[in-house]
């Protein structure tokens, strides 16, 4: 069995705050990446039952352009990179959307548009100003990858168990606190990353028995007391799993 592994990480002058996304539950991503990627509107709505990859990242958008539910067949769409601060109505109507990138705007709040997608397997939504996720999240069934680092959450809804497909969830560098209860369900994480929060304690909620296959928790720069980092060292020792975290100092 592996030992706990613990270090810090510096990096761009903040510390532990950098964490890598395991490749291999990005199968889905890899394979699109060989189909034809479209990067305008226009030459999407040319041939719209073609178009499966449509990327709109770094086009200084401050708005969904019209036509985005004419592409039926869409898997993968990336707004990221732009000035967007809601999200249309229209986003409902991608029945097929596995990948959904809308990191690095101005959102919020993730609409209950994006929610509503059923078939999601990833969702970026990190680096926003989302502060809320008090809509429903049942219908995320197909779930794997949920990014929300670098927001403003303060906490999370009791509805984040509800994602049990979850294998990935990145909550680095918001303001939350404490986990909720349900946050125990998630029983199919592999890697958690919580690193840059303000927890003062969260031993019990993350107690190994509720997470039997994960395989990196990171929990650097965060506020968590020494008798709890003491609990979750000892609770995870005879786990093939790395722990990563410091005190902040």
């Amino acid at each position: 069995m592996r030992k706990i592994i613990l270090f810090s990480l510096f990096y761009g002058g903040y510390l532990g705050l950098w964490a890598q996304h395991p490749a291999h539950l990005e199968t889905e991503k890899n394979a699109l990446k060989q189909k034809k990627v479209y990067r305008t509107l226009e030459e999407a709505l040319a041939n719209p039952e073609a178009v499966e990859v449509l990327n709109l990242s770094h086009q200084k958008l401050d708005a969904v352009p019209e036509g985005l539910s004419s592409f039926k067949n869409l898997l993968w769409l990336d707004l990221s990179h732009n000035q967007l601060k809601l999200l249309p109505e229209q986003m409902a109507r991608l029945k097929k959307l596995k990948i959904l990138n809308i990191s690095h705007n101005q959102l919020t709040f993730i609409s209950k548009e994006v929610l509503s997608l059923g078939s999601l397997q990833d969702l970026d939504a990190s680096h926003n100003q989302i502060s809320d996720l008090h809509y429903n999240l049942d219908k995320l069934t197909n779930l794997s990858l949920l990014r929300l680092n670098k927001n403003e959450l303060e906490e999370l809804p009791e509805e984040i168990g509800q994602l049990n497909g979850l294998k990935l969830l990145d909550l680095r560098s918001n303001l939350l606190r404490y986990l909720p209860d349900s946050f125990t369900k998630l029983a199919n994480l592999e890697y958690l990353y919580l690193s840059g929060n303000k927890f003062t304690e969260i031993s019990a909620e993350l107690a190994p028995q509720f997470y039997p296959h994960l395989k990196e928790l990171f929990l650097v720069n965060m506020g968590i007391i020494p008798e709890d980092v003491e609990k979750i060292k000892a609770a995870y020792k005879n786990r093939p799993i790395k722990v990563h975290f410091v005190q902040p100092r």
